[in-house]
């Protein structure tokens, strides 16, 4: 099964892209969803069923749909016309450092990708809830509730953004005079 890894990986490279590039804001969400459920099968084929059943929960089931929401609540009307010539040599200059450092950490071990010299992390034969329950609330318990915050702020946020003020359409009532009525 692991024969599937070098695919899902180049495809998360190229879903990624397509998030990045898309022009419209809901086929970059649609792209995401698809990179999220490729990180998925990718854990699956790693063994942590417990942690990709989680990913697609989370991310795919409440964070992308947060996402498309909001966008479908701004009411984007805007059209970006940019060209490849603005943003191009800026990404063929990043993903050539990424690739050339990558090559580069690999020379000390001989220039090829050696994965028995990668050696597996002693954890306690437990299932992965507990060892996730021991992590996150005992080990990480103040990086856990940092996260929690900023996912409170970014649906705040999300709240906010979406809030109309005024507009020539909306219709609003004085609250004072509702209340000063007299009831007959």
């Amino acid at each position: 099964m692991l024969y599937l890894l070098p695919f899902l990986l180049v495809g998360i490279l190229l879903t990624g892209c397509q998030v990045i590039g898309a022009r419209n804001p809901i086929h970059s969400v649609f792209w995401l969803v698809i990179t999220f459920i490729q990180t998925a099968l990718i854990l699956v084929l790693l063994g942590l069923d417990f942690i990709a059943f989680m990913t697609i929960i989370v991310y795919v089931g409440a964070i992308a749909i947060l996402f498309l929401f909001v966008i479908l609540m701004l009411q984007l009307t805007t059209h970006y016309q940019e060209s490849w010539w603005v943003y191009g040599p800026s990404l063929l200059f990043i993903s050539s450092l990424l690739f050339s450092g990558g090559y580069i950490a690999h020379i000390p071990y001989g220039g090829t990708l050696n994965f028995n010299l990668i050696q597996p992390l002693a954890v306690a034969p437990s299932s992965n809830v507990v060892t996730l329950g021991s992590f996150f609330y005992q080990q990480y318990s103040l990086i856990f509730v940092g996260v929690a915050m900023i996912l409170l702020v970014a649906m705040v946020g999300a709240m906010a953004l979406s809030k109309v003020t005024s507009s020539p359409w909306l219709r609003q009532q004085s609250l004072f005079n509702q209340a000063q009525r007299q009831c007959s």
